[in-house]
């Protein structure tokens, strides 16, 4: 092509394509603020980790491994939406949320409450 601004369109009766002199490259919202304008995301990210929170919860009361697992299951929901989040912001199709991260750790908090609530008269009787 050479110099210049204009790319010529080899197709017969096809328009070139002009560069502009100046342009810029958007750039998207790394976690934009929290907004309750889009109700229906909002339910179904909550709705969306629950099972995940309820699942997480079980295995740490399982596997005895913490004393809180409400509170880990919480935290650790809030940091794999954390980082799903983050990983967004290089999709071109996907927006970044801080909205979505604080539904998603609500959401599987919610499931690991919901586990203990449900398995509340079922925990094992402390032994003599």
């Amino acid at each position: 092509e050479g110099p210049g601004r204009s790319i010529h369109n080899e197709v017969a009766g096809g328009r070139d394509l002009y560069v502009p002199e100046r342009y810029f490259i958007p750039v998207k919202d790394f976690l934009s603020p929290p907004s309750l304008a889009d109700w229906p995301d909002i339910i179904s990210n909550v709705f969306g980790f629950m099972p995940l929170g309820f699942a997480l919860c079980g295995y740490l009361i399982a596997s005895r491994r913490t004393r809180l697992p409400v509170v880990v299951t919480a935290v650790l929901c809030g940091g794999f939406s954390l980082v799903l989040e983050s990983l967004q912001v290089f999709l071109p199709t996907r927006d970044s949320s801080s909205t979505d991260v604080i539904t998603n750790l609500l959401g599987g908090a919610i499931g690991a409450v919901l586990y203990r609530w449900v398995t509340y008269d079922r925990a094992p009787a402390p032994r003599d």
